[in-house]
């Protein structure tokens, strides 16, 4: 047992776990994702067919209070246990059809507790054992290639056909008309 829980002071590892992080955002949503590990944890797969806003609510409200006793006794099951929840978490969040990144948060947030309470020889394991999903990118965000951008600069210099039948040869047409509707958004 450690030094620090022997003198009896008591260590809040959820205090330890969000103190270390600086933005308020990522403290919030590490809250989140540790409250639904919980929800699986204390309730199993049944929570998330609840019925009712109101009853959800409420049982997240009830493990949001409880969430610093209810990491310290999750540190304290035993590597194999907490191993095998991990999984079960997992493998439940796929089942629900939640996307990889999703997945990997929740269960970085899981592992990041269970680091900290490493840190603090809460527990002498780890849950790196637990792999994430390989996220695959779901947009090309790369932008057009230089020779198309050529092309576009070419085109939008000559004069429109619409502005040569009303006799506007002369003026150029207006290039971010040509863009928009030339190039697909990416």
């Amino acid at each position: 047992m450690s030094a620090t829980l022997q003198l009896g002071l008591d260590v809040d590892l959820l205090r330890a776990i969000l103190v270390e992080k600086t933005k308020p955002s990522t403290r919030e949503g590490y809250t989140k994702d540790l409250v639904d590990f919980f929800l699986f944890v204390t309730q199993g797969e049944m929570v998330y067919g609840v019925e009712g806003p109101k009853r959800k609510s409420e049982i997240k409200a009830q493990v949001k209070r409880e969430l610093s006793r209810l990491s310290q006794s999750f540190v304290g099951i035993g590597r194999l246990k907490a191993l095998e929840l991990a999984a079960r978490y997992r493998e439940c969040m796929m089942q629900r059809g939640l996307q990889a990144n999703t997945i990997n948060r929740r269960l970085s947030a899981v592992k990041s507790m269970v680091r900290m309470a490493r840190r603090l020889e809460m527990c002498d394991w780890t849950l790196a054992e637990v792999d994430g999903l390989t996220v695959k990118p779901y947009r090309d965000t790369r932008g057009i290639t230089a020779s198309k951008f050529r092309l576009m600069m070419v085109i939008g210099c000559q004069p429109h056909r619409r502005c040569r039948d009303n006799h506007k040869a002369d003026q150029p047409p207006n290039l971010n008309r040509i863009i928009w509707r030339t190039l697909p958004l990416r």
